[in-house]
């Protein structure tokens, strides 16, 4: 059994031990308390055995020895296991003023570690009693340290404690999430479009989504990405394009608001990210249709911002447009992924503008910006009129091989869904094949 004992002694520093190999801190930062113990010494005795080999308290040894002082105050211990030992010099860093959330977080967890292994009834509460902590701070302590050794996203680097939590339930939730809508895998009544055969779980299907969404049956998705074709008409009299540039008023965008919210939570898992590309002169319409959902939306719309390319209604009275607003909001309580500014200025090239395979596509770079704050591993995203496939294309370029990740898109034209369903197939065929040469 461990023992301090009540016998202190004044010792010369430089007769201490230190196996260093022994030793949990590796690298000895005293800057802070050279000054202190300058002025009043050492206050609180360091803890040695009878061989004057070093338990706790190095750094107040090794300030002690930078100045050079004659003797210090010790503590001697006896009977002391190895365990015994390294949980009187992590306690003795927990005590320290200036350690990071991380090393604190490591030295709790591995306190509470030592201490379990001595009771296999030990509990949160005993090591908060032994430590001098709140059972709250020492279990939050020890899941993000075992979160940290898990090499969970986000938390290692985070700078504050609750910048971890934050980083941590993102990552549990959509864990516990993914585990119960596995992978997407749908028996879909549509026709599926993709090229000589499944390569990914992404795909592009030709559908009309009024249609799809009365049968649909599958998993819920957490990010839904619209840009619905507000005023185009949807109908075959157009070839079934959405290339078409006949407007038949309001008809074709409110039968897609009506047809999305009535099958509403058929798509939207609980907890989902939203984006909304919308029209200025639209804007309460579908600022009232998203919060109708229940959906939380930030009124400050995201902004694609385009230099000096856009569209002028009126040579006369109104200045040329450039700019594109898109809508952000959230179901439930799901985390950004990274917070980021909701404003990217990209002026699109003319190679894009030549290039584009469908007239309201956004460039790769512009949905990255958007894309960072919701898509991850766990990303399961739905785009109900997706036109070139631009964005499904995008996550799927974010997540990569993460088996967890998938993304369905849906295109009324065949001719389009055809299109974009290959541009799918290629883009992912040429990431296969560049991480194989690599």
């Amino acid at each position: 059994m461990s023992i301090l004992t009540n016998k202190y002694a004044q010792v010369d520093p430089k007769k201490i031990i230190v196996n260093r190999e022994d030793r949990q801190r590796k690298l000895i930062d005293v800057e802070d308390l050279v000054p202190s113990i300058r002025e009043r010494g050492v206050l609180i005795p360091i803890i040695i055995n009878d061989d004057f080999t070093l338990i706790a308290g190095e750094r107040r040894l090794t300030a002690s020895l930078q100045l050079g002082l004659a003797v210090i105050p010790v503590r001697f211990a006896k009977d002391l296991s190895e365990r015994d030992k390294q949980i009187i010099e992590l306690e003795e860093n927990v005590k320290r003023q200036n350690l990071t959330w991380q090393e604190t977080a490591d030295a709790v967890a591995k306190i509470h570690r030592l201490l379990s292994e001595e009771k296999d009834e030990w509990s949160m509460e005993q090591t908060a009693d032994h430590v001098g902590m709140s059972r709250p701070s020492v279990s939050r302590y020890v899941k993000l340290q075992a979160d940290i050794e898990a090499g969970v996203p986000g938390v290692s680097k985070a700078t504050k404690v609750s910048e971890a939590e934050t980083a941590s339930k993102r990552f549990h939730s959509r864990q516990v999430e993914s585990a119960v809508n596995q992978i997407f895998s749908t028996a879909s009544a549509t026709k599926a479009v993709q090229s000589d055969e499944k390569q990914s779980n992404f795909s592009i299907e030709q559908a009309d989504v009024i249609q799809w969404l009365e049968t649909y049956s599958g998993p819920q998705f957490n990010f839904i990405h619209m840009d619905l074709p507000y005023g185009v008409k949807l109908s075959s009299q157009a070839g079934g394009s959405t290339h078409a540039t006949t407007y038949d008023g309001d008809a074709p965008f409110e039968a897609l608001l009506e047809a999305l919210a009535k099958h509403w939570k058929k798509i939207a898992a609980p907890e989902c990210h939203v984006m909304f590309w919308f029209s200025m002169k639209h804007y309460q319409k579908c600022l009232d249709w998203l919060t109708s959902l229940g959906l939380t939306v930030d009124y400050n719309p995201g902004i694609w911002g385009k230099g000096n390319v856009g569209i002028i209604r009126d040579h006369e009275h109104f200045p040329r447009n450039v700019y594109e607003p898109v809508f952000l909001a959230y179901q439930g309580d799901r985390a950004l992924v990274k917070n980021t500014s909701n404003l990217i200025n990209l002026t699109p090239t003319t190679e894009f503008r030549d290039g584009a395979i469908h007239m309201s596509e956004k460039p790769r770079p512009v949905l990255l910006h958007f894309f960072q704050m919701f898509v991850d591993q766990f990303t399961r995203v739905f785009d109900p009129t997706c036109g070139s496939g631009s964005a499904i294309r995008t996550v799927a370029e974010m997540v990569g091989t993460a088996p967890s990740a998938c993304g369905l898109g849906l295109e009324i034209s065949p001719e389009s869904a055809k299109i974009a369903a290959d541009k799918l197939a290629n883009e992912i065929s040429l990431r296969k094949l560049s991480s194989k040469v690599s």
